[in-house]
């Protein structure tokens, strides 16, 4: 008995529907894909709010935004190397299961990491022990769709809210270094994170824009319960993945690290766009945040700035009734 093959149209009949099919099913794959990964992005988030709750629990306030200036002063220009200019994040790293890791920076210089967050101690950027802890890879605060860890020119190793009292106009100044090992002059791999923590509209600076202060400011002592427009109100954390810029035929990247970036200004708004210092991320039209109450939001990159800055704001008193 013979027995009777394909025919070369048939089998292109069936690559062609195989392809079709493909094509069909490769888009449906990348967006479950992107799905799973802009969750465990709001859950890392939730982790980040539930350390800063076991923060508060035993300390009885919550972690300062930075280390900047001398307790109860406001520094308008310049980063002072007398400062241990640390962020938020080191703080919950005992909470975040890295307590080994905050366990070696204390060993080193307890006054990096001062929990009275009124001492002054020098810049942890200057320390080579200090350096090589920062150097530390910590998965939860990394955005599974950012690659975080690609090559970057330079890092911030430092934030500060400014405000020019003669010029009534203020910022948040960054201090960055050079992506180059101090031994060997190889790429520094300084351990990042993909989020910041919000110190309102400028952070608290003595100008008018401290009415929208956040929750994480220059030592800041902050409670709960000094969050008068309520915890579910008000921001606590939120995604950035740094800055790019062009110059000549290439674009110049800086990314945070989680040993330096404290705290952020809501700005103009969160935003995709990544020309400039705000919070930013790589999902398509949103940035998630996570609030003082411990929940999980996803903020359009559209929002009005009004809004985005009494969300951002702990005691303005102005109550967003949706969220956006």
């Amino acid at each position: 008995m013979r027995r009777r093959g394909f025919t070369l149209v048939e089998l292109l009949v069936v690559v062609g529907v195989i392809g079709l099919l493909i094509a069909l099913l490769l888009p449906a794959l990348s967006s479950a894909r992107e799905t799973a990964r802009r969750l465990q992005c709001k859950n890392n988030l939730k982790q980040l709010g539930i350390a800063a709750h076991a923060f508060h629990e035993l300390h009885g306030r919550l972690p300062p935004g930075y280390l900047g200036g001398a307790y109860d002063e406001v520094l308008y220009d310049g980063f002072e190397e007398t400062y241990s200019w640390a962020g938020s994040l080191p703080y919950l790293l005992p909470h975040l299961e890295q307590q080994n890791i905050f366990d070696e920076i204390m060993t080193r210089d307890a006054r990096i990491l001062d929990l009275d967050a009124r001492n002054i101690g020098s810049s942890w950027f200057k320390s080579p022990d200090i350096l090589e802890i920062a150097t530390a890879r910590i998965p939860s605060l990394l955005c599974p769709s950012s690659d975080a860890h690609r090559t970057a020119d330079f890092a911030y190793v430092a934030l500060q809210a400014h405000y020019d009292h003669k010029k009534q106009w203020g910022s948040v100044y960054e201090h960055e270094i050079v992506n180059t090992d101090i031994y060997e002059q190889e790429p520094m791999l300084l351990g990042r994170t993909d989020y910041v923590g919000c110190t309102g509209q400028l952070g608290k600076t003595g100008a008018k824009s401290d009415l929208w202060q956040g929750v994480f400011t220059n030592r800041s002592r902050n409670r709960f319960a000094d969050i008068v427009d309520g915890t579910s109100q008000t921001l606590l954390f939120g995604e950035s993945v740094g800055r790019e810029w062009p110059i000549a035929d290439r674009y110049v990247r800086t990314v945070h690290t989680w040993m330096g970036s404290g705290a952020l200004s809501n700005g103009s708004g969160p935003r995709n766009l990544r020309l400039y210092l705000r919070f930013s991320s790589v999902h398509h039209g949103v940035v998630h945040f996570g609030l003082a109450d411990g929940s999980v939001r996803p903020l359009s990159t559209e929002i009005n700035p009004f809004t985005f800055r009494s969300l951002a704001g702990m005691l303005d008193g102005e109550i967003v009734h949706e969220m956006p």
